[in-house]
């Protein structure tokens, strides 16, 4: 009987043409996902990946390697992987994770299209989200911006259904669990905090305090992140200081605030969108974006119409986010779009359906017909040249992997490594490495090998330190070149003439990115 009822509720589900579009996005997003897993599953990790994996591995398998992670960084997905390590499983099965995590964000992408206007947005919408060239990418990378825009779009959805629509608890309490999970995974996320709490505001009428829910939620958010906020003020005694520094550039150095794009990073980041959700979907962001401001015609209205406050929405989740990359960046890096590339994608779903609204009277299959060729001709290239880029960076840092896998056979444990891939050497080798310049910090160290290459910026006098301290080494040296002929090392492995205990000492950190 049990057993009818599902199959029965299976049927139903089939029956409607919207879930089987669905199960075919789902399914494409998936197999495109897994040709990247299997064609990358060996590729060397960057040095941010290591960091995350480095971390994983020391806390799953208790290896009592030098605690390199860097705090100003939240902490959820190295310990989410460190399970994964501690039951057996391997670096495939975390690569594996970022398949998942990515399909989840296609699945949100349609939850939120459907809640916010209908069944079509959201599947238009899920569709170019499982085709973004940067989403494609990042899922073959053991990073974190994939993971944290699929719970933040799962707190959107939450968001959306507990305040704005239904007015249920339940489900506000559930926004605040996926933010605070997605700002664990990144802390970055919290610049889409910033849509709801204005969404809140407006919703509210300025009386926040009289819904104790939203009270609630916010202390369930602050509580999921207090083990953050924690380590931060424990490794950085600078507290709030060092957190508005890092965070929001107060303080920093006239020197510093020149290296920054400022206000043409925000253009940039915009011209790069079509390169990552096509051409012909940018064109329906402008379209849809353009119906979706009606709010600027009646403010007045915010208050009252929840229509006018979910249009507001989208747009306050883009702008942050975009704003503050743009400005506080050095370069442009195409994985902070990915946040808000599916409520981009949402608005460029609504503005295909509103010009097929407007055209299907003259004749709505030719119409129809012409927008599926578009998408699916729109998807090609930018898959094609998602493959060009993850091809082409796929053995990036292959001779840093195989020096460190080399140290690790040619070390026993407790031996001390100083390379300027820290993250890298540590997580491949299993040995506490270090980078250290200054003679009474090697001596402290007592390192076994010393690792100079061309992948990481190096102070000229850790460069130059072998040279010139020849007497240190032995003769012999483990080289990789980047020329056939073997002229130019690329990666030199230098080993100290005699044998060498690990010693606690200092860690120089690299600064890393939010």
């Amino acid at each position: 009987m049990a057993e009818d009822k599902k199959y029965k509720k299976l049927r139903e589900f089939f029956s409607n043409k919207y879930n089987i579009v669905l199960v075919l996005i789902l399914l494409f997003a998936f197999i495109v996902r897994m040709y990247f897993f299997f064609h990358t599953i060996e590729q060397p990790l960057w040095w941010d990946e290591a960091q995350y994996g480095e971390q994983a591995r020391r806390l799953g398998l208790d290896l009592g390697t030098n605690n390199i992670w860097y705090y100003r960084r939240t902490m959820l997905l190295p310990v989410f992987w460190s399970f994964l390590f501690k039951i057996g499983f391997g670096e495939t099965s975390l690569r594996f994770t970022e398949v998942l995590f990515s399909v989840l964000l296609v699945f949100a992408t349609y939850l939120v299209g459907k809640k916010f206007f209908d069944k079509k947005v959201g599947l238009i919408a899920a569709f170019g989200v499982a085709f973004s060239r940067i989403i494609l990418f990042e899922t073959t990378r053991l990073l974190n911006s994939v993971p944290e825009a699929s719970f933040m779009l799962l707190a959107v959805y939450f968001f959306y259904k507990g305040h704005l629509k239904e007015n249920k608890p339940k489900y506000i309490y559930l926004a605040a669990l996926f933010a605070g999970l997605a700002m664990s995974f990144r802390f970055a996320a919290f610049l889409s905090i910033i849509s709801f709490v204005l969404l809140v505001f407006i919703k509210e009428k300025g009386k926040i305090w009289k819904n104790k829910h939203i009270f609630g939620a916010a202390l369930l958010l602050l509580l999921i992140l207090s083990p953050f906020f924690y380590s931060y003020q424990k490794n950085y005694p600078g507290g709030v200081k060092d957190f508005l520094r890092h965070y929001g550039g107060v303080g920093v150095a006239k020197e510093e605030k020149q290296q920054l794009l400022g206000w043409s990073g925000v253009y940039q980041y915009i011209k790069i969108l079509p390169s990552n959700i096509s051409w012909f979907l940018f064109a329906m962001f402008l379209i849809g974006s353009l119906f979706l401001l009606d709010f600027l015609l009646a403010p007045d209205l915010l208050f009252k119409e929840i229509s006018l406050q979910k249009n507001l929405f989208l747009f306050l989740f883009i702008l942050p986010p975009l704003i503050y990359h743009g400005l506080k960046s050095e370069y442009v890096e195409e994985r902070y779009l990915i946040g808000i590339l599916p409520v981009i994608l949402i608005i460029s779903a609504y503005g295909i359906i509103r010009l097929y609204e407007y055209l299907k009277d003259y004749n709505k299959y030719i119409f129809a017909g012409i927008i599926f060729v578009l998408l699916l001709a729109s998807s090609y290239p930018v898959i094609k040249d998602a493959n060009s880029i993850i091809e082409n960076k796929k053995t990036s840092y292959q001779q840093v992997k195989e020096a460190a896998l080399w140290i690790k056979e040619n070390s026993k444990k407790g031996d001390v490594v100083i390379s300027n891939s820290i993250p890298q050497t540590q997580y491949y080798s299993d040995r506490s490495t270090y980078y250290v310049e200054k003679e009474e910090e090697i001596k402290d160290l007592n390192p076994k090998y010393y690792v100079v290459s061309i992948y990481e910026r190096s102070a000229q006098q850790y460069i130059e330190y072998p040279e010139k301290n020849k007497e240190r080494f032995k003769e012999n040296v483990k080289a990789w070149f980047v020329d056939a002929t073997k002229t130019q090392p690329s990666l030199v492995i230098y080993e100290f003439k005699q044998d060498y205990s690990n010693k606690t000492a200092g860690i120089l950190r690299k600064p890393g990115l939010i």
